[in-house]
């Protein structure tokens, strides 16, 4: 994983992440409801899915520090299995 990589504290991304799946979200709650599609729903579209794939990494990045050290081996097995549906 490139997050757990970087010099940057994995809470950061996964606040960054939020601040994305909220703004994509926000928006097109606010969009116009006719059929048709106005451009800017794309760009909404493209914030919340951004938001949506940013907070899986910080989130298996910050296990460790969650879970006590004899349920970390349990945890990371329920996450592969989870992921590899």
């Amino acid at each position: 994983m490139l997050i757990s990589k970087t010099r940057i504290a994995p809470i950061y991304f996964a606040v960054a992440a939020i601040f994305f799946q909220t703004a994509g979200t926000v928006g097109l709650s606010r969009a116009n409801n006719s059929h048709r599609i106005h451009p800017s729903q794309y760009g909404f579209q493209i914030l919340a899915g951004i938001g949506v794939g940013l907070i899986n990494a910080p989130l298996i990045c910050m296990i460790p520090f969650v879970v006590q050290k004899r349920d970390l081996g349990m945890f990371l097995f329920h996450i592969h299995v989870i992921m590899h549906r």
